[in-house]
């Protein structure tokens, strides 16, 4: 169960750190998603997802320790 999580946030913040790339590739700009542009590049910040997927995670843990 541990080495499952492990990959799925390696995934995960590799999906991050690749959003811009995949943008230009014609993805296009998620739904609730807050737009950050700096000089160095857009970083998008996906809130909807981040929270469900924290409420998620956090109640796995939680069944997993019980």
């Amino acid at each position: 169960m541990t080495r499952f999580l492990v990959i799925f946030l390696i995934a995960l913040i590799a999906l991050i750190i690749l959003w811009p790339y995949l943008n230009r590739l014609g993805f296009g700009q998620p739904i609730s998603a807050a737009r950050v542009e700096r000089p160095f590049g857009k970083l998008y910040i996906i809130v909807a997802t981040s929270l469900a997927l924290s409420v998620l995670l956090s109640g796995l843990m939680w069944w997993v320790g019980h």
